[in-house]
């Protein structure tokens, strides 16, 4: 399976792929209007049809990105997890696929400002 997330300035969206010819997509969901008195998380599970909407006491990032590992831990088996992705908007010239590396993470935090 592959984990993918997104993590922007006031939401986390996640989507589960099983790897078959193609990926399947499984589960989705995110945490939205981080740092707002109205948290939500709200999640599809394409297996079993089955939806979920839950609000979040706590309304700061450190506390939602908590929340969902947890909740995934709970919901999913992560020794079946064979990827992570992470979405990176503002790359400058990292533009494709990339395996994350020291020298990655390097460059990454020097455009930081950008």
């Amino acid at each position: 399976m592959i984990l993918v997330i997104n993590a922007g300035s006031s939401s986390i969206k996640f989507a589960l792929y099983r790897l078959n010819n193609f990926p399947d997509l499984i589960l989705k969901g995110q945490i939205s209007k981080i740092g707002l008195p109205t948290v939500s998380f709200t999640f599809t599970n394409l297996q079993n049809s089955k939806k979920g909407n839950y609000p979040i006491k706590d309304k700061d990032y450190a506390t939602s990105i908590s929340t969902l590992f947890s909740w995934l831990k709970s919901n999913i088996d992560f020794e079946q997890i064979e990827a992570i992705g992470h979405r990176v908007v503002h790359g400058l010239d990292h533009k494709a696929i990339s395996f994350i590396t020291i020298d990655l993470l390097k460059e990454l935090k020097q455009i930081i400002p950008y």
